[in-house]
């Protein structure tokens, strides 16, 4: 999906569209499928994750700067690991082709 979002990005870069990312970590309140119900191997698995509201205002500080991609917590460490060079052979590829 992030590649497709990539090329979606870069076809509607001269219109008024922008299209906005966001890379999620695991969330409390919304790991019902890691809860004993669905998965009875895994004990306590609804606490695992960041509280809802830390993650809420997470996002919305990054939505709020304009930023196009908006990675948090957990997701965000992954996200620096390797996107920035990722995405230079992505827009080196669209110059070359330019």
């Amino acid at each position: 999906m992030h590649h497709y979002i990539l090329c979606l990005r870069q076809q509607l870069k001269n219109t008024k569209v922008k299209v906005i990312e966001l890379f999620p970590p695991a969330v409390q309140k919304l790991a019902e499928l890691h809860d004993e119900k669905h998965q009875p191997d895994i004990k306590d698995g609804r606490n695992w994750g960041m509280p809802l509201d830390q993650f809420t205002d997470e996002a919305y500080e990054g939505l709020a700067a304009g930023k196009e991609e908006v990675a948090v917590e957990k997701a965000k460490i992954w996200y620096d690991s390797f996107e920035p060079q990722r995405q230079k052979v992505f827009y080196d590829m669209i110059a070359a082709m330019s």
